[in-house]
Protein backbone atom coordinates (compact mmCIF):
# COMPACT_ATOMS: atom_id res chain seq x y z
CA UNK A 1 0.00 0.00 0.00
CA UNK A 2 1.40 3.55 -0.94
CA UNK A 3 1.69 5.65 1.97
CA UNK A 4 0.31 8.58 3.01
CA UNK A 5 3.26 11.01 1.90
CA UNK A 6 3.82 8.47 -1.40
CA UNK A 7 0.03 9.31 -2.22
CA UNK A 8 -0.14 12.83 -1.09
CA UNK A 9 3.31 14.30 -2.29
CA UNK A 10 3.87 16.15 0.76
CA UNK A 11 4.76 15.02 4.31
CA UNK A 12 2.68 12.32 6.50
CA UNK A 13 -0.01 15.60 7.14
CA UNK A 14 -3.23 15.88 5.17
CA UNK A 15 -2.31 17.00 1.55
CA UNK A 16 -3.72 20.88 2.57
CA UNK A 17 -2.02 20.90 6.15
CA UNK A 18 -2.38 24.07 7.01
CA UNK A 19 -5.65 26.39 7.77
CA UNK A 20 -7.55 28.38 4.51
CA UNK A 21 -6.63 32.07 5.31
CA UNK A 22 -7.71 34.62 3.35
CA UNK A 23 -5.94 38.42 3.19
CA UNK A 24 -7.48 40.69 5.24
CA UNK A 25 -10.57 43.18 3.32
CA UNK A 26 -9.16 46.48 2.65
CA UNK A 27 -10.57 49.19 5.11
CA UNK A 28 -14.13 50.29 4.96
CA UNK A 29 -14.92 47.00 3.48
CA UNK A 30 -17.10 44.24 4.91
CA UNK A 31 -14.95 41.41 5.64
CA UNK A 32 -15.83 38.40 3.19
CA UNK A 33 -19.04 35.70 4.08
CA UNK A 34 -16.91 31.97 5.45
CA UNK A 35 -18.11 29.25 3.67
CA UNK A 36 -19.49 26.31 5.47
CA UNK A 37 -17.67 23.91 3.09
CA UNK A 38 -14.20 25.83 5.14
CA UNK A 39 -15.75 25.62 8.41
CA UNK A 40 -15.90 21.69 7.26
CA UNK A 41 -12.75 21.69 5.57
CA UNK A 42 -10.50 23.42 8.97
CA UNK A 43 -12.36 21.04 11.05
CA UNK A 44 -11.19 17.89 9.34
CA UNK A 45 -7.71 19.35 9.32
CA UNK A 46 -7.78 19.90 12.93
CA UNK A 47 -9.06 16.18 14.25
CA UNK A 48 -6.74 14.72 11.56
CA UNK A 49 -3.70 16.83 12.65
CA UNK A 50 -5.01 16.71 16.63
CA UNK A 51 -5.09 20.44 16.79
CA UNK A 52 -7.49 21.91 19.77
CA UNK A 53 -8.87 18.00 20.03
CA UNK A 54 -7.13 14.42 20.12
CA UNK A 55 -6.26 13.40 16.61
CA UNK A 56 -9.10 11.82 14.92
CA UNK A 57 -8.63 10.40 11.38
CA UNK A 58 -12.56 8.86 11.22
CA UNK A 59 -14.26 12.87 12.19
CA UNK A 60 -11.42 14.67 9.86
CA UNK A 61 -12.87 12.17 7.29
CA UNK A 62 -16.26 12.97 8.17
CA UNK A 63 -15.43 16.68 7.65
CA UNK A 64 -14.11 16.07 4.34
CA UNK A 65 -16.78 14.08 3.88
CA UNK A 66 -19.45 16.83 4.46
CA UNK A 67 -17.20 19.43 2.62
CA UNK A 68 -16.67 17.02 0.20
CA UNK A 69 -20.23 16.30 -1.11
CA UNK A 70 -20.67 20.19 -1.48
CA UNK A 71 -17.63 20.30 -3.74
CA UNK A 72 -15.00 21.29 -2.14
CA UNK A 73 -12.01 20.30 -4.26
CA UNK A 74 -9.26 20.48 -1.40
CA UNK A 75 -11.88 18.41 0.81
CA UNK A 76 -12.09 15.77 -1.75
CA UNK A 77 -8.52 15.65 -2.20
CA UNK A 78 -8.16 14.89 1.33
CA UNK A 79 -10.79 12.50 1.48
CA UNK A 80 -9.51 10.91 -1.60
CA UNK A 81 -5.99 10.52 0.09
CA UNK A 82 -8.15 8.72 3.18
CA UNK A 83 -9.93 6.38 1.23
CA UNK A 84 -5.98 5.61 -0.92
CA UNK A 85 -4.96 5.16 2.97
CA UNK A 86 -7.59 3.76 4.87
CA UNK A 87 -7.06 6.41 7.27
CA UNK A 88 -10.24 7.13 8.95
CA UNK A 89 -12.47 4.62 6.82
CA UNK A 90 -11.81 1.60 4.86
CA UNK A 91 -9.22 1.64 2.41
CA UNK A 92 -10.87 1.82 -1.24
CA UNK A 93 -9.01 2.71 -4.06
CA UNK A 94 -12.11 3.05 -6.48
CA UNK A 95 -13.39 6.14 -4.15
CA UNK A 96 -10.10 7.04 -3.54
CA UNK A 97 -9.63 7.74 -7.17
CA UNK A 98 -13.32 9.29 -7.82
CA UNK A 99 -12.76 11.66 -4.89
CA UNK A 100 -9.49 13.11 -6.70
CA UNK A 101 -10.98 12.86 -9.96
CA UNK A 102 -13.38 15.21 -9.18
CA UNK A 103 -10.97 17.66 -7.37
CA UNK A 104 -8.50 16.88 -10.11
CA UNK A 105 -11.56 18.24 -12.83
CA UNK A 106 -11.50 21.25 -10.23
CA UNK A 107 -7.55 21.66 -10.80
CA UNK A 108 -6.29 20.69 -7.62
CA UNK A 109 -3.09 19.11 -8.91
CA UNK A 110 -1.94 17.48 -5.91
CA UNK A 111 -5.04 15.02 -6.47
CA UNK A 112 -4.30 14.35 -10.22
CA UNK A 113 -0.89 12.93 -8.54
CA UNK A 114 -2.30 11.23 -6.08
CA UNK A 115 -4.72 9.58 -8.70
CA UNK A 116 -1.80 8.66 -10.96
CA UNK A 117 -0.11 7.22 -8.11
CA UNK A 118 -3.09 5.12 -6.86
CA UNK A 119 -3.91 4.16 -10.31
CA UNK A 120 -1.14 1.81 -10.45
CA UNK A 121 -2.51 -0.07 -8.16
CA UNK A 122 -5.78 -0.26 -9.52
CA UNK A 123 -7.23 -2.87 -12.43
CA UNK A 124 -8.31 -1.50 -15.42
CA UNK A 125 -12.25 -2.51 -13.93
CA UNK A 126 -11.58 -0.40 -11.05
CA UNK A 127 -10.74 2.49 -12.65
CA UNK A 128 -13.98 2.53 -14.96
CA UNK A 129 -16.15 2.10 -12.12
CA UNK A 130 -14.48 5.13 -10.21
CA UNK A 131 -14.39 7.20 -13.69
CA UNK A 132 -18.32 6.08 -13.60
CA UNK A 133 -18.80 6.66 -10.32
CA UNK A 134 -17.26 10.21 -10.61
CA UNK A 135 -19.65 10.96 -14.12
CA UNK A 136 -22.51 10.07 -11.89
CA UNK A 137 -21.58 12.47 -8.96
CA UNK A 138 -23.49 15.41 -8.18
CA UNK A 139 -23.00 18.21 -5.30
CA UNK A 140 -25.23 18.33 -2.49
CA UNK A 141 -26.60 21.29 -0.97
CA UNK A 142 -25.77 21.95 3.17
Amino acid sequence: MPSRSTISGCSTTPARACRRTMPPPPPGTAKPPIRGTDAQFNLGLLYDNGQGAPQDHAAAAAWYRKAADQGDAEAQTNLGIAYATGQGVAQDYVLARMWLNLAAAQGDTSAGKARDVITTSMTPAEIAEAQRLASAWKPTRP
